[in-house]
């Protein structure tokens, strides 16, 4: 017993070690992301073409005090996650609604804080960069999360309660094996979902 117990507390840990390091490596990538854009709005913003905004200490000031700010209003919008469902047009104006609250943000603090050494040019360049680079790297882990799902990896096992009005959305999750949910069995008393899942799926009478 006390093996059992030791191995499914071992698979516990090995499960939450890796969502851990995959969280970290999402959190890394929109650190990345933020940082290019504001790269970006810094070479434009100089008429020499800059070099890098963290030579110059206003620049690098301002970085630090907007990248965790720019990334809790991702984790409250739920855009640290990588989506199971979530359709693109969905995820471009969750990001839209990031890039419009920090440009918000901007715009007050500085007129607060009477920052005039940085123009409201750069500001725009740089939520525009950071709307782009963030939405981008986000698509691209998605689709790279849903080819990762259709090879069974990262699935999660579900059991449903249904009955025959059911039969559309359980074959859309039968179908899109990029959504990485593996049915394991369903409690019904429809006998038309027995007629067509029995061989492939426990189901159980409800």
């Amino acid at each position: 017993m006390d093996i059992i117990r030791y191995l499914i507390r071992l698979k516990l840990l090995n499960l939450i070690r890796k969502w851990n390091l995959i969280n970290f490596l999402l959190g890394t990538v929109d650190v990345l992301a933020i940082a290019m854009a504001f790269q970006c709005a810094y070479v434009l913003s100089r008429s020499n073409g800059g070099s890098l905004f963290f030579t110059e200490k206003n620049f690098l000031i301002l970085f630090v005090g907007i990248l965790p700010f720019w990334l809790f209003i991702l984790y409250l919008i739920k855009n640290t996650e990588i989506p199971r469902t979530k359709r693109y047009r969905v995820m471009f104006l969750e990001y839209l609604l990031s890039a419009l609250i920090m440009l918000a943000f901007m715009t007050v603090s500085f007129l607060v804080i009477r920052i005039d050494t940085i123009s409201i040019l750069f500001q725009i360049e740089f939520i525009l960069f950071g709307f782009l680079f963030l939405f981008t790297v986000r698509v691209l882990e998605y689709k790279v999360f849903k080819i990762y799902r259709e090879k069974g990896y990262n699935q999660l096992n579900v059991v449903l309660i249904a009955d025959g009005l059911s039969m559309q959305f359980i074959e859309s999750l039968l179908i899109k094996k990029e959504w990485g949910y593996k049915i394991i069995a369903i409690f019904s008393g429809s006998s038309k979902l027995y007629e067509k899942y029995e061989k492939s799926i426990i189901l159980l009478p409800q």
